[in-house]
């Protein structure tokens, strides 16, 4: 029940990065210096600006952007009590023009349905259901962390195959997290450990109950 319940999550936090390309040719569409940081076939913004702070699932979970980083308004999904949201760059997501320059990455949180989070999964439940070696394990009591050895790459134009990918629950629903970085950044290593940290703070924070 647990693994098709982060299965599913997971599957949905995907496919909310890499939605269909607006040209219909199937492939990504042009983006300059951006390509590599925003995950294949997203479509860009023209219009909205990025957000420091978001409602899921009906209001049960508040994402709120960490220092440098916003939430990209194109990318949110509030549908049948379940939510998404991304991360990036406020630089970056702003086309260079607001924030301050920060360490890049993508940083992904997905919100399950009531009752999803009454049991957390270990970090060995999570590079399994990922088909991915785990490469280390950290958080705390009520976060779970684990650093995946491949597969970051293929989310992330020019990235690297580390990633890492989290887990905690929030007003009892489960709530997944992901960070994918370029290759060779020091967030698909060790510092990605206390980016995903400070996200799951924020949360905690923010949403009620707090």
């Amino acid at each position: 029940m647990l693994r098709a319940a982060i299965l599913g999550l997971m599957v949905a936090g995907l496919a909310a990065c890499a939605p269909m390309p607006r040209d219909g040719t199937g492939a990504p569409e042009s983006r300059g210096f951006l390509s590599g940081l925003i995950p294949r076939g997203a479509p860009m913004r023209d219009t909205d600006a990025p957000l420091q702070r978001v409602r899921l699932a009906r209001g049960a979970v508040v994402v709120s952007a960490t220092n440098g980083y916003c939430i990209d308004p194109e990318t949110l999904v509030n549908r049948g009590g379940r939510g998404f949201a991304m991360m990036a760059s406020c630089r970056i997501l702003s086309g260079g023009e607001d924030g301050p320059v920060v360490a890049p990455g993508l940083v992904t949180v997905t919100v399950g349905g009531p009752g999803t989070g009454a049991e957390l999964p270990q970090p060995e439940t999570l590079a399994a259901i990922s088909e991915a070696p785990l490469v280390q394990r950290a958080g705390s009591e009520d976060l779970v962390l684990a650093q995946l050895g491949s597969g970051g790459q293929q989310v992330l134009e020019g990235g690297d195959a580390r990633y890492w990918r989290g887990a905690f629950s929030q007003g009892g629903r489960l709530v997944i997290l992901a960070l994918y970085a370029p290759a060779g950044s020091g967030l698909a290593g060790n510092l990605g450990a206390g980016l995903l940290t400070e996200v799951h703070d924020r949360i905690k924070a923010e949403s009620p109950g707090a």
